[in-house]
């Protein structure tokens, strides 16, 4: 890289492919303000795999036009999907090895709009990439809105699904096969803490 400082996109739950490129980069800062697209879906959902394969998760929002952030964005409280993503977390990774050992620290992070300290979509996405970077032992991302354009190389629309790790492993992978991007919260709760060091085994 030219710049020392990569510029990411928010994501929540991001994929193994995100947090390679986190572990791949060194210093890093995220966008949480960068502007809502109804088409970036990744800054509210999230891919995890079950008994039937591979299913996404989304976090509701508000409606919301013009040129608003996603630290602008609220989220909805629609069909109270914090409990629809507990339960299929639940029934996806209840049996692997570290679901119990882990979960505990993602169910704050699960709760109606109304009560929660994360009212929009930015502060939940901030949230959620400090736990996972504490897991991976990463380090946290500088502040946005402190650098200069100069500064950072922007990465904010790359695809990176081309980074791929060697595979680890999976609880279904005997049925379902090895299943690569997914969100990083598949890579936790199969494998724990050897997690810090698949993130850094990159295939490029």
């Amino acid at each position: 890289m030219e710049k020392e400082i990569v510029l990411l996109p928010p994501q929540l739950f991001g994929s193994t492919s995100y947090y390679a490129a986190v572990a791949r980069f060194g210093a890093t800062a995220v966008d949480f303000s960068m502007r809502a697209d109804k088409r970036f879906k990744s800054a509210h959902r999230y891919k995890i795999i079950d008994t039937r394969g591979e299913i996404f998760l989304t976090v509701p929002v508000c409606h919301f036009s013009g040129r608003r952030g996603w630290n602008e964005v609220e989220i909805s409280d629609h069909g109270q999907w914090w409990k629809l993503h507990v339960t299929a977390l639940e029934s996806a990774y209840g049996r692997t090895p570290f679901f119990e050992f882990y979960i505990d620290r993602f169910l704050p992070l699960f709760s109606n709009p109304a009560e929660s300290r994360f009212p929009n979509i930015g502060s939940l996405d901030c949230e959620a990439d400090r736990i996972i970077r504490n897991i991976l032992e990463l380090p946290q991302p500088l502040a946005a809105d402190s650098l200069h354009k100069e500064q950072y190389t922007d990465l904010t629309h790359h695809d990176f699904n081309d980074i791929r790790l060697e595979p680890y492993w999976q609880i279904r992978a005997d049925s379902l096969g090895f299943h690569p991007a997914l969100s990083i919260l598949d890579m936790i709760f199969n494998i724990g803490p050897e997690s810090a060091i698949a993130i850094r085994q990159l295939v490029c």
